[in-house]
């Protein structure tokens, strides 16, 4: 509904070997690619829209 904040849905995978070591200790690394993960899975209903994307870390806003 328009102006109100909603979920659109919950998602989620486990890390590739590759990207678990690349992100070993650095939780900043991680967030980044979940991100890039939900905006990639939820293209459909993202597209054409403004979003925002809220996290955990103050020093990552």
């Amino acid at each position: 509904i328009k102006g109100t904040d909603a979920l659109i849905g919950c998602a989620s995978r486990e890390l590739k070997p590759a990207e678990r070591k690349l992100t070993e200790g650095k939780s900043t690394e991680k967030e980044l690619l979940a991100i890039v993960f939900g905006c990639k899975y939820f293209r459909p209903f993202l597209y054409g829209r403004k979003f925002e994307i809220f996290q955990e870390f103050r020093f990552f806003v």
